[in-house]
């Protein structure tokens, strides 16, 4: 089993599947999820809440989740049972444009 797996939603729904299926749920550490706002998504959103779903009720993992722009954090964190971070800290200035 490779250490480090990158990939979409969709993906990453299938190799949960397939870990849980073949009973090495144990050997998934750590979960990172860039873009958790995606969640509310009605395409691809129900396919990251299964994953988490699934991950939270199985076993305890690790998971890392960060959005820029979640309007409802603290509802999602007390849903997942993490500790919330929170930080205004930019490295670079974020300048909005409209045309």
């Amino acid at each position: 089993m490779p250490n480090l797996v990158l990939c979409t939603v969709e993906k990453a729904g299938q190799l949960i599947n397939k870990i849980i299926e073949t009973k090495q749920i144990e050997k998934v550490c750590t979960l990172v999820v860039d873009e958790l706002h995606l969640i509310g998504d009605d395409q691809r959103g129900y396919l990251l809440e299964l994953i988490l779903s699934k991950l939270c009720f199985l076993k305890r993992v690790q998971l890392i989740a960060m959005s820029a722009t979640f309007p409802n954090i603290e509802q999602v964190a007390n849903w997942l049972e993490a500790e919330l971070y929170v930080t205004n800290f930019r490295p670079t200035k974020v300048t909005e444009y409209i045309k």
